[in-house]
């Protein structure tokens, strides 16, 4: 159970989200394939702000990132080991408050896009997790995490003949870091997903159930933006709409909180935004 002030803040969190976005700036296909009108925010290591989830929920981000470590049959969240605290676990700071904020809303509901909704607007939450360490049993933790958690994520089943059945939930979960690819793309009942890498990623077969996302360090990319006539601009806005076109989100990090390069991002079509800055960017974002 969550305590009364933690719960306070992340109800007014979800309620806030109401003025700024009535209706769904996501959407998904019967495939799990993901759509976004504009950009909207990724809050990078969230849980270094002064308020993990809420901040970011406040804000109207789309993705909210936790880096964890496998550790007593607990994902600890942290960016490194030393830091790692018993009572800062996954579910305690993510998994449990967004299910209070479904049951709050109503549970599992099917006339809704995604079955259910954490916040007012229907949107969903994509929880990227960066797993630090052993990545197989970082995964099968998780896997078991999210199943506490009845309707709350997508879930994908597939059967021995390779259909696969997507049930929509409103926190899509996608795992970074040392990704168990294999053991994920094997998996007949998952309620996760990989992050792409790009470019090796970028056209990838993979159906967007399995790689919603595709991530690159924005560092990657200027050698190749060097060589493209039109700049990091044309780069971007190619990522971009590749990612689209395979109904995943393109997201660049170690980008700079800066509105020109926010401005640059938007413009280029990038459905994520990364940021440390969760409200300032929603507030560059709702100017226009």
């Amino acid at each position: 159970m969550l305590h009364r002030s933690t719960l306070a803040l992340l109800l007014l969190a979800v309620g806030a989200i109401t003025a700024r976005a009535e209706t769904p700036r996501v959407s998904s296909d019967a495939a799990g394939g993901l759509a976004v009108r504009g950009s909207l925010g990724h809050s990078h290591n969230d849980y270094a702000q002064a308020e993990p989830l809420v901040a970011a929920l406040r804000a109207g981000a789309l993705g909210i990132e936790a880096d964890v470590f496998p550790v007593d049959g607990e994902l600890l969240v942290a960016h490194d080991r030393e830091d790692a605290r018993p009572g800062k676990t996954l579910r305690s700071m993510y998994l449990a408050p967004l299910f209070e904020a479904f049951e709050r809303l109503g549970g599992a509901d099917d006339s809704q896009p995604f079955r259910g909704r954490v916040r007012e607007s229907g949107s969903p939450v994509v929880l990227l997790i960066d797993f630090k360490a052993d990545g197989e049993r970082s995964w099968e933790l998780l896997e078991r995490r999210l199943a506490e958690f009845p309707g709350l994520c997508r879930r994908v089943r597939t059967s021995a003949s390779g259909e696969a059945v997507v049930t929509e939930g409103p926190l899509i979960v996608v795992v970074s870091g040392k990704r168990p690819v294999e053991t994920i793309t094997a998996a007949a009942d998952r309620r996760s997903a990989i992050d792409g890498r790009y470019p090796a990623d970028l056209k990838s077969d993979r159906p967007a159930h399995l790689m919603p996302m595709v991530s690159v360090n924005a560092g990657h990319l200027l050698p190749i933006a060097a060589k493209e006539p039109g700049g990091m601009p044309v780069v971007l806005s190619e990522f971009a709409q590749a990612a689209a076109a395979k109904g995943r989100l393109a997201r660049a990090w170690a980008t700079p909180d800066d509105p020109a390069v926010w401005g640059m991002l938007r413009e280029a079509g990038m459905q994520l935004i990364n940021t440390d800055n969760p409200s300032a960017l929603a507030g560059f974002l709702a100017a226009d």
